[in-house]
């Protein structure tokens, strides 16, 4: 269902957006004709009709409800703009990916917090005391250093394989990082930013990824010793 709803989710909200705009319009000339018909142009008096001031009530909490439902629809499309929802986290091509969150939207695990050490804790758990336990790092940003096994070219990402012993999995968009693939080979060493989608027992994806400075000191290895 995601991947039918990405491609058309900006043409959809901009007309719920209309659609929303043309109904307080309507609601907000609709009140006014009903106060100016009862009480003309002068201020409301303290004792009127009840239901006229009723009806006017009403037409004022729609329009205040419809205010805030295209308040919304309007922040929704530009953080979609600006890459802060992704409806669908990645779906190996399956529609257009957003850009990246800004780096001050981004949470960091701290460097103590290695790739291997989750795994290691996760030995001998059960698949519910495992999803317990990654819950936390779900959604958190970390910057690694990693040996290149496979690039692919998805349409829409570039999805990256690091030899690790473990399948990790990167997801760069395709957009903004396809020319700068063609140079990489496998074995090669890549730095990089990203988000954690999916911690498993033997699987690590992240999404959002961006090659970054190889020689910041923030940087962990992905492997121990490395």
């Amino acid at each position: 269902m995601g991947n039918i709803w990405q491609p058309i989710q900006k043409p959809v909200l901009a007309a719920v957006g209309a659609v929303l705009l043309a109904s307080l319009g309507w609601l907000t000339k609709t009140a006014l004709d009903e106060a100016r018909a009862a009480y003309g142009w002068e201020v409301l008096p303290i004792i009127g009709s009840a239901l006229t001031l009723f009806r006017i009530a009403t037409l004022g909490i729609a329009g205040a409800a419809c205010a805030v439902a295209f308040g919304s629809v309007v922040w929704w499309y530009f953080q979609l703009e600006d890459g802060e929802i992704i409806p669908t986290a990645t779906n190996f091509s399956g529609g257009p990916i957003g850009r990246p969150p800004r780096e001050a939207k981004r949470t960091y695990l701290a460097t103590t917090v290695r790739p291997h050490d989750i795994f290691v804790r996760m030995n001998d758990r059960t698949p519910m005391q495992i999803t317990s336990l990654v819950k936390p790092y779900i959604g958190k940003w970390m910057r690694l250093r990693g040996t290149v096994a496979v690039v692919m070219d998805v349409k829409y990402e570039i999805l990256v394989t690091l030899q690790a012993g473990i399948s990790v999995t990167l997801s760069f968009r395709a957009k903004d990082w396809r020319d700068r693939f063609f140079g990489v080979n496998e074995g090669d060493e890549i730095t990089f930013s990203g988000q954690i989608m999916q911690i498993a027992s033997s699987m690590l994806i992240f999404r959002h990824c961006e090659i970054i400075d190889e020689d910041r000191d923030d940087v962990i290895p992905l492997l121990p010793g490395n």
